[in-house]
């Protein structure tokens, strides 16, 4: 008995040992049931405050979100509008590039074949120039021959004279 009394021994002189009764020795209190239900149904209205916050918290986030997500949507049409926009300007643009690069493709063509076209009149032009010196020259021949020609009719009716003039001697002699 005397280890017992011992150990349970509240309170010692030495200083290393504890000044205090150990928690088993040290009365209780007394909890009456009421008391616990009452806390228990503080606690619980306080997790019911901290959740009720938490949703009012929480569905604020929500319409925050909402309001956000409609701006955003309402900028998504917009962008998307002025890039319909902007591509349809865009396609016209192109169109027009397009209609241009088409319009100097067939003038220079045009051009292609006005320089073939130039070059076949230069050549039938040359082709002239040259039919004309060979006809002037055949013309300087023939005006050479028509002088020729003139002074021998100049001389014709002295021909003609003598001519004549031989046929009437034919015909005295005859």
């Amino acid at each position: 008995m005397t280890r017992r009394k011992r150990r349970h021994a509240p309170y010692t002189t030495d200083d290393s040992r504890r000044r205090f009764p150990p928690p088993e020795a040290q009365p209780q209190p007394r909890i009456h049931p009421s008391d616990l239900i009452d806390d228990r149904e503080a606690a619980q209205q306080r997790e019911i405050e901290k959740l009720l916050q938490e949703n009012r918290s929480l569905a604020g986030a929500h319409v925050s979100l909402n309001q956000e997500l409609s701006a955003v949507q309402h900028e998504l049409r917009l962008l998307s509008s002025t890039a319909a926009t902007v591509k349809t300007e865009r396609d016209a643009e192109v169109r027009e590039v397009y209609d241009e690069a088409r319009k100097k493709e067939s003038d220079v063509r045009i051009l292609d074949e006005l320089r073939v076209e130039l070059a076949r009149v230069r050549s039938d032009i040359q082709n002239l120039v040259d039919d004309r010196k060979e006809l002037t020259a055949k013309l300087q021949n023939m005006e050479k021959d028509l002088v020729k020609v003139g002074s021998e009719l100049q001389q014709f009716p002295v021909i003609k004279a003598e001519i004549e003039s031989m046929h009437k001697e034919v015909q005295r002699g005859r």
